[in-house]
């Protein structure tokens, strides 16, 4: 009888084994042995010249020593215990206490492994030692990551910026980082569409969207004007990008948008526009029966691909397809089809284009076909199969409530075509801090439950919702993972700061859970609304709508505050960008809570002396002006001092609106009480607010 034999070996101490460091994502498989393994003085790295290049980072991190890291790459690699299609990003680990072994099929596989082996030999404690150990690994989800999209902070990351944030997902073993290239939505700063075309269109130099942005800076004590292209473009580095993706082992995806966020290419191209039942170019989607249309689309992101993505490997392509909802061309030609159908065809044209242009994979998100419409049907997979596109293809199926998924976001309903989801990992953060984990924990369970392969969520990327990304990472490699939401965290703690850490960033949920909190950001108010006057009249709208929830603005500017202590005095890049969030949530309750006193108080004055017999009195009223000041102007140097330099703007932008309203609220009160102004003329909003200052010369 055969037997297969492995080497005895006794297992490590119960105090040995707890040493042994946490890691996210967690490796599928961890063996303890006996034998002690100490932090390194310094490694010598063994690997062919293609994999040395991977092991810089250890050498950088620990020196050149005797710690012997052998790395070795076999083609024939196949762990048993993995799916035969996470083999080529699979590594087997051996640590020992005089060396460390590494098995992979692939470079990729090769770069994780070594990433592991880093992440443990710097954690292990000073002056002491962990348990040698065998680590066989591989990710769940073969494509893992995150879709920045184009929006305010993203257009002025500069190549150095981009580089950063793949650096910070290839640590966490993610390989997918999508940039939005073009996407529109509606009126909202300056009385213009916001619009945004990432790369230049060749021979349309006139598709280009300058941004402006003003703000008030409490580190120069004056206010400042930024008017821009987004960097990305202006600089034309997108390839840059890709190529630097490349060589970290992340894929950059690009997102390009067509028939719904739309607005720019068919406002500045009014031929291909979709039209009205008259015929007029109503300046948004595009005209499917129009050839030019068809013509500019598919040579445009032809263009694309082959001069950004395709000489660096990259075989994907997102062409979007979100929130068309009914806005389809009007057109007599146009109008003989139905809406589905119009939908599916042109799906099928630019997906059969990019495929014929080498394209591998074409991504669309799943919203308009299975919840504005009934369009994922037979006929539409008859088609893709008729066309050679059905394997082509993969529904990105999106989701961001923190509680439930509509049934209509499933993979299961998606008739066998591939899957991928996407949770939010971070958006709004230049207006309000909001959490995401269980939105996250909840489509990564259902991506594991109805076989998507990948994950890749919508963002920008900010690293206070660190939390955020780190879980997205550890449950796309291992959904085992370190279980529920409440113990990945605290692991997470462990990993990435402590429980001060941990207890700020529950202290910032608890205040965005409250009551009211969603009504305090400026960029709520920037969407114009039927019957409201237009701009917004900020901060009169949600004064109107808090009356009575002064209590709740207290616990918010009190969970802030509390937070603000727990990450005082840390200069990690998590820490310090939680820190801004912290201040800007405790400036949100201060302002608003003395706001609300102030109106009750203005309020009685202006009813006449009996009422005004029970309002405070003028040194009162100046002090919860001058508080509520103070607050959003130690919020805004702290975000100054604190946030990256390309969210700066317009992080500030929102808050300055609070900033010169309250200079003006209290000159009011000053005039008011020198008789020079009618209590009930006490304004509750700016005009013209400064994020609206160019409205008068809006296109």
């Amino acid at each position: 009888m055969n037997m297969n034999h492995t080497p005895i070996s006794s297992p490590p101490t119960a105090a040995s084994a707890a040493r042994f460091p946490h890691l996210i994502p967690e490796p599928q498989i961890v063996r303890l042995r006996r034998g002690t393994v100490e932090r390194p003085a310094g490694i010598s790295l063994e690997a062919d010249e293609d994999v040395r290049s991977l092991g810089r980072q250890l050498l950088t991190t620990f020196g050149e020593g005797d710690y012997r890291v052998t790395v070795r790459l076999d083609a024939e690699f196949a762990p048993s215990q993995a799916p035969q299609t996470a083999w080529p990003e699979a590594y087997a680990l051996e640590i020992n206490p005089r060396e460390a072994r590494l098995t992979a099929r692939t470079l990729q596989g090769a770069r994780w492994g070594i990433k592991t082996l880093g992440a443990i030999l710097a954690a292990v404690p000073p002056h002491s030692t962990i348990p040698a150990a065998t680590v066989v690994d591989w990710p769940t989800l073969s494509t893992r990551g995150i879709f920045v999209e184009n929006k305010w902070g993203p257009d002025l990351m500069t190549l150095d910026d981009w580089r950063a944030v793949i650096d910070y997902l290839a640590e966490r073993k993610m390989n997918t980082m999508g940039i939005g290239l073009y996407g529109c939505w509606c009126v909202q700063y300056d009385g213009r569409i916001t619009e945004w075309i990432m790369t230049p269109v060749p021979d349309h130099p006139q598709l280009r969207r300058e941004w402006t942005i003003r703000w008030y800076s409490p580190t120069n004590e004056q206010w400042q004007e930024l008017t821009y292209l987004p960097r990305i473009f202006e600089e034309d580095f997108l390839g840059e990008i890709v190529a630097y993706g490349r060589e970290q082992g992340v894929t950059v995806v690009p997102f390009v948008n067509s028939l719904g966020h739309n607005t720019l290419i068919p406002r500045l191209l009014p031929e291909i526009s979709a039209r009205d039942a008259q015929g007029n170019p109503r300046g948004t989607g595009y005209c499917l029966s129009e050839p030019k249309t068809r013509e500019f689309v598919t040579g445009w992101y032809e263009h694309i691909f082959k001069k950004y993505f395709q000489p660096h490997g990259v075989e994907i392509f997102h062409i979007q397809m979100d929130e068309v909802w009914e806005d389809f061309c009007q057109c007599p030609r146009c109008s003989k089809h139905p809406r589905e159908k119009m939908l599916q065809e042109w799906v099928i044209t630019l997906a059969r284009h990019l495929v014929n242009c080498g394209v591998k994979d074409v991504v669309l998100y799943n919203d308009q076909f299975t919840r504005h419409m009934d369009a994922l049907d037979e006929t539409f997979i008859q088609r893709l199969r008729e066309e050679g596109l059905y394997e082509h293809v993969i529904v990105d199926w999106w989701w961001y409530d923190n509680d439930r998924i509509d049934p209509k976001v499933h993979p299961r309903i998606g008739r066998g075509l591939r899957a991928w989801v996407k949770p939010m990992t971070c958006y709004f953060n230049w207006a309000r801090y909001n959490p995401y984990v269980h939105n996250i924990a909840l489509m990564l369970e259902m991506a594991h439950a109805e076989g998507a392969e990948g994950a890749v969520s919508y963002s920008v990327f900010d690293a206070a919702w660190g939390r955020e990304f780190d879980i997205l990472a550890e449950y796309a490699w291992n959904f085992r993972g370190a279980g529920p939401v409440h113990r990945f965290e605290e692991k997470w703690a462990q990993v990435r700061a402590d429980d001060e850490v941990l207890e700020a960033v529950r202290w910032l949920d608890r205040a965005a859970a409250t009551a009211g909190y969603g009504v305090l950001n400026y960029y709520t108010y920037t969407y114009p609304r039927p019957n409201k006057p237009y701009p917004r009249h900020y901060p009169q709208e949600p004064l109107e709508q808090l009356t009575g929830r002064r209590e709740a603005l207290e616990f918010i500017a009190h969970a802030g505050a509390r937070a603000r202590d727990l990450l005082a005095d840390r200069s990690g890049e998590l820490a310090r960008n939680l820190l801004a969030e912290a201040a800007r949530i405790e400036a949100y309750g201060v302002y608003f809570a003395s706001l609300l006193q102030v109106k009750e108080a203005v309020d009685k004055l202006a009813r006449g002396p009996s009422a005004a017999a029970t309002a405070p009195g003028g040194s009162v009223l100046a002090e919860l002006v001058e508080r509520a000041r103070a607050a959003v102007l130690e919020a805004m140097r702290i975000i100054e001092a604190n946030k990256p330099h390309y969210m700066v703007p317009s992080y500030l932008r929102d808050l300055s609106v609070l900033y010169e309203f309250v200079l003006q609220l209290g000159e009011d009160i000053r005039q008011a009480q020198e008789g020079r102004r009618d209590w009930a003329q006490v304004r509750w909003f700016v005009e013209i607010p400064v994020a609206q200052r160019g409205i008068n010369t809006a296109t």
